[in-house]
């Protein structure tokens, strides 16, 4: 007779999180140590009848990569500011989608009986940061000693000549590419510019008014921006790349920091544990796109995120319509809209959507915490699970192009078929395969606009046109507008996707120009 592997299923026991908004850089904390308070916050949550025993029985840490500080270790820095003494530990590299990943990760450990209590961790000081730099401190007083402070994140599978060509017109930073999938998938759907507009203000007005509830976000106890604040551009909202004006954009100056506890069933129960604070991951999956955001099939979809929903509510046994709560990572608009056009359920609350796509608000309101703002809504979805305000919840976490992404799902009880599958993993293959256009550098003559976006100034008057655009042959070219009067007409053009034209190089910029403006003199 098989054995019950139920008590083998990973639970989450102790959440922790951390918000230091302070502007004096007296009170400024490194990320190790706001890390370090966040998981002196999950310790107390467990309710644990020994603290000191769940804290003497951690034996992994991992840690999702902070954008503010380069240390050389964080992990082991952080495990000896807590007065853990793990056999495993692990950095993460720089990406959205790491807190589900490590959880899918440590889910593993744990059934196999590789981890008793895994740490799972990340935080930024991003807002402290920015403080120091002001005053021209680049190395801030009493910070942990890195080897070099002026090393940032970077996504390292960016590399190539279409690197360097894409960065020629303009295009290479997250603020550039999403708007071309807003613009694409805005077209898709047949959706006028007002009214893509006005959707994007209506989701991300409830977002705001989430987030300002939530004790972590950095807009916490603040008046919310409502649907008119955020869609009016004006000096506080100017427009970054057409549609979004800067209140569509992740915000990342925040001080936040995250802590997941998690332990089997067994282990949480010889900890004294109250079974009350047990939250089950019932399953997990990711997969990426294509890191070369111009080698993708189109702009208005994304094939890792269809296939990331499916593997995660696959391996969880569950379909979407079970699920009763959804927080996908939203550092624009137009990721929670690509999962929600996969779902088969609408946008907006206005639109008749009666589940949460969000549990924290999104990164504009809740604070985009650099690569861990799925650490906060593993910490809401736990809490609210707990409460019992529903008892199927899903995580999607979002990084790159968008190109990375991971879920997991969490409820209140062990699986049905716990017994034999107390947790399922469905991570595939890491480059989800999917057909793209050739890509051409040098195009010439006829073409036409597959999407676009337009990148603005600081006083909101518009800059560039950033065009992606299709030959006959149906090869992809980047370009940007051919003369002020073509930027001009794709500023006011109703709908400049689909619109045809003729590419021409000069001196290794491709040049676009629609039809009916004449050949540039």
């Amino acid at each position: 007779m098989a054995s019950d592997l139920t008590d083998t299923a990973p639970v989450i026991i102790g959440i922790g999180e951390i918000r230091n908004k302070s502007k004096d850089t007296k009170n400024s904390l490194e990320p190790a140590d706001l890390i370090a308070k966040a998981f002196t916050q999950a310790l107390q949550d467990t309710g644990a009848s020994s603290l000191e025993h769940v804290r003497k029985s951690i034996d992994s840490v991992d840690v999702v990569a902070t954008w503010t500080w380069s240390y050389d270790d964080l992990p082991s820095v952080l495990s000896q500011k807590v007065g853990v003494s793990p056999s495993h530990k692990f950095y993460s590299e720089h990406s959205g989608c790491w807190p589900c990943r490590l959880l899918d990760r440590i889910s593993q450990r744990i059934v196999k009986g590789e981890t008793k209590v895994a740490l799972l961790a990340g935080g930024e000081a991003l807002a402290s940061r920015a403080l120091y730099g002001a005053k021209g401190q680049l190395q801030p007083p009493g910070w942990t000693p890195v080897s070099d402070p002026t090393k940032g994140p970077g996504d390292t599978s960016m590399k190539g000549e279409w690197v360097a060509h894409a960065r020629k017109h303009g295009l290479g930073a997250p603020i550039h590419t999403y708007p071309l999938f807003e613009n694409a998938l805005r077209h898709r759907r047949e959706q006028t510019k007002a009214d893509n507009e006005r959707e994007s203000a209506q989701l991300y007005a409830e977002f705001a008014q989430i987030a300002a509830t939530r004790p972590a976000s950095w807009s916490y106890g603040e008046k919310p921006l409502t649907e008119t604040e955020i869609q009016t551009v004006g000096k506080k909202n100017r427009m970054i790349c057409y549609p979004y004006p800067l209140v569509q954009n992740a915000f990342n100056t925040i001080d936040l920091a995250g802590v997941v506890l998690v332990c089997s069933r067994a282990q949480a129960r010889a900890l004294g544990v109250p079974e009350s604070k047990w939250v089950h991951v019932w399953g997990a999956g990711g997969t990426q796109d294509n890191s070369n955001y111009l080698l993708r099939p189109n702009y208005f979809e994304s094939p890792s995120i269809r296939a990331t929903l499916d593997a995660t509510l696959q391996a969880s046994g569950v379909s979407k319509d079970q699920i009763e709560a959804f927080d996908i990572y939203s550092c624009f608009p137009v990721v929670p809209k690509l999962a929600a056009q996969h779902l088969g359920i609408p946008v907006t609350r206005e639109a008749g959507r009666t589940k949460p796509l969000s549990l924290i608000g999104g990164l504009t309101s809740f604070g985009g915490a650099g690569n861990n703002y799925s650490m906060h809504a593993l910490c809401e979805m736990t809490r609210q699970i707990r409460q019992g305000s529903f008892k199927l919840g899903c995580v999607l976490a979002n990084g790159g192009f968008p190109t990375y992404h991971h879920g997991a799902v969490l409820a209140p009880t062990p699986r049905p078929d716990a017994a034999s599958r107390p947790f399922v993993s469905a991570v595939l293959p890491e480059l989800y395969p999917s057909p793209a256009p050739a890509l051409v550098f040098t195009p010439s003559g006829r073409s036409s606009i597959e999407t676009y976006t337009i990148e603005y100034d600081r006083s909101s008057r518009p800059k560039r046109a950033l065009i992606i655009g299709r030959t006959p042959a149906g090869e992809r070219f980047v370009a940007n507008e051919d003369g002020k009067e073509v930027l001009e007409w794709i500023v006011n053009v109703d709908e400049p996707i689909g619109k045809t034209g003729v590419v021409r190089n000069a001196g290794g910029q491709n040049l676009w120009r629609p039809d009916g403006l004449g050949a540039k003199v």
